[in-house]
């Protein structure tokens, strides 16, 4: 290109001559230098107008992934102490968790609507400042504006950036707290449900010598709920034991040896499950076999 005042070749990539100084506007290719300003301008005012990273919402960034775990825990606390309540309230985390997941998916989650509208107005940005620059960067009051925003936009990155970082931080903190409690209480309700546990056992067993209940011979079903209770307090050698002296050679003897051969074949002592089945003497003495199959 030809500068049109002084007739000198003019740069390819620039449209100032170096010469003289004359800016060759623009044409049907380029853009003008004051509407490349333009429209830099209007992306700064689009990016002043974004919602800033808030707080309430910089909760849905980390709830996606701390609710889920909030819902695993409360499901084990349900499990340990067979309360209905926390089966109710993992439940409800299950649903949030689901929601929270759709909306993550959707990017309508927390700030990520307004965090993906800036890294497009950036990208938006980014290619236009080039452009300019390119075009009339040489130029100094072209030069002094694309400063300016530059500096703004830079400022308005940085302080999104930081808004974000301490939100993060902050939620982070909060959730970990409410993480680390209701774990406490998971181990709490453990320790109460082993407490109980170990009563009601010991008690069901009592009340069971004493004949303070009657053991029908041909129901099977109380000798069945007392050796249970025996076996989930992990009290092997009184579950053999009670099985042995009411158990074996009455109704039901197959079914309660088995859950002992099964509480051996899940502690992987095999060897212990043989020498149980060793001291049965079942109603059927085809039963045996049936014992003998478990742990084959």
């Amino acid at each position: 290109m030809i500068c049109p005042v002084c007739k000198e070749e003019m740069p390819l990539l620039s449209r100032i001559c170096p010469v003289c100084g004359h800016v060759v506007d623009g044409d049907e290719n380029h853009a003008s230098a004051s509407e490349s300003v333009d429209a830099l301008e209007n992306i700064l005012y689009q990016v002043k107008s974004l919602p800033e990273p808030s707080f309430a919402k910089s909760m849905g960034q980390l709830s996606v992934y701390m609710i889920p775990i909030l819902t695993l825990i409360v499901l084990v606390m349900y499990v340990v102490s067979n309360a209905g309540l926390f089966l109710i309230i993992a439940a409800l985390l299950g649903i949030w968790s689901i929601v929270l997941i759709i909306k993550k998916i959707a990017g309508r989650l927390g700030n990520s609507h307004s965090d993906k509208q800036f890294a497009e107005l950036k990208n938006e940005y980014e290619y236009l400042a080039r452009t300019t620059q390119r075009d009339y960067g040489k130029n100094r009051e072209v030069a002094r504006l694309l400063s300016e925003i530059s500096e703004q936009f830079d400022n308005i990155e940085s302080r999104r950036k930081a808004m974000s970082m301490k939100n993060f931080i902050v939620w982070a903190v909060i959730f970990a707290v409410i993480i680390f409690l209701a774990s406490a209480g998971g181990v709490g309700v453990k320790k109460q449900v082993d407490e109980n546990l170990a009563v009601r056992w010991q008690e069901q067993l009592e009340s069971f010598k004493n004949g303070e209940v009657v053991n029908d011979e041909h129901d099977a079903s109380l000798r069945t709920e007392v050796l249970e209770l025996v076996l989930a307090a992990d009290e092997i050698a009184e579950a053999e034991k009670f099985f042995i002296d009411y158990c074996m050679g009455l109704v039901g003897d197959m079914d309660c040896a088995t859950k002992i051969v099964r509480y051996y074949q899940k502690q992987d002592n095999i060897a212990a499950a043989q020498e149980f089945i060793s001291k049965c003497k079942l109603r059927y003495q085809s039963d045996i076999k049936k014992l003998e199959n478990i742990i084959k």
